[in-house]
């Protein structure tokens, strides 16, 4: 009966070895865990504020399009009238050969 008490102690003890060593796993994989979710966490931060600033970003260059595309008609404008009274010239010279030229004849 002593072996078998003797085997019994030793199958405790091996137990009792595995559940420490498990539980050592256990703790080393939940700092593990728990640094990866820090960094993760911070990678999350960077990119929401590297996000922001780009929206940012993308904002002030939809305002200078404005800009841009405002100036552009406004050139558009300016450069239909200046068309339009150099045809009003181009007319004005051209009446005043044609009276020129019949006061001539």
């Amino acid at each position: 009966m002593a072996s078998a008490v003797s085997t019994d102690d030793a199958l405790v003890w091996q137990l009792i070895d595995e559940i420490t060593s498990s539980l050592q796993q256990a703790k080393v994989a939940e700092k593990e865990k728990d640094a990866l979710n820090e960094h993760l966490q911070r990678v999350v931060e960077s990119t929401h504020q590297e996000c922001r600033k780009l929206a940012g970003e993308v904002e002030a260059m939809g305002h200078e399009l404005e800009a841009t595309a405002q100036a552009k008609h406004e050139l558009a404008g300016i450069l239909e009238e200046l068309v339009v009274q150099e045809h009003a010239r181009e007319r004005e010279l051209a009446t005043k050969k044609a009276t020129t030229a019949e006061a001539t004849d």
